[in-house]
């Protein structure tokens, strides 16, 4: 956390529907994206990490 993810990864193509996973909601400004095989909560206009869960897809 306190890392940026690149501004490619934050694009709504990467986007997570946080309902299907059963992820809590993100807050305002925040989309849960995906990144390889983990979820990332990043921040929409800077790309600030707040959260990972790794493993989710296998």
């Amino acid at each position: 956390m306190g890392h940026r993810l690149p501004p490619a990864y934050y694009g709504r193509p990467y986007y997570v529907d946080y309902r299907h996973y059963r992820l809590p909601p993100p807050p305002y400004g925040y989309h849960w994206v995906r990144v390889d095989r983990d979820v990332v909560l990043v921040a929409a206009a800077t790309g600030l990490i707040l959260d990972v869960l790794y493993g989710l897809y296998y």
